[in-house]
């Protein structure tokens, strides 16, 4: 059985909030996923990157993921697959179908004492 290889530390992170931790996220422009830009940032930078772009629809939108992926494609050319993933730094999630309210999507993370971006 091979050992887990340990989870990098970037710098000193000590007394910093996990809000201000820089986490990897890869960047796709769109969900084709046939290109990727990785991004070292905090989840509160990404919050106001987030809120600076605007579109008329969902799939407009960059995809984001937090996780390192490998740079092999898929079948459909493809960079961004869950098979391809090396090392996840956070969970994404969304509610398409309306089960959650914003507040109480919002509230469970800081309930479980979870840092999150909403």
């Amino acid at each position: 059985m091979s050992q887990a290889k340990p989870i990098p530390i970037y710098g000193n992170l000590q007394g910093k909030s996990p809000l201000d931790r820089p986490v990897a996220v890869k960047r796709f422009p769109d969900r084709f996923a046939r290109s990727k830009r990785q991004i070292r940032v905090s989840l509160r930078k990404l919050t106001d990157q987030i809120s600076a772009k605007l579109a008329a629809s969902k799939d407009e939108l960059p995809f984001l993921k937090l996780a390192e992926f490998g740079d092999h494609r898929t079948p459909k050319d493809c960079l961004r697959s869950n098979a391809k993933v090396r090392v996840a730094t956070g969970v994404e999630g969304d509610d398409d179908a309306g089960i959650a309210t914003s507040e109480e999507a919002r509230d469970r993370p800081a309930k479980a004492g979870v840092a999150a971006l909403m």
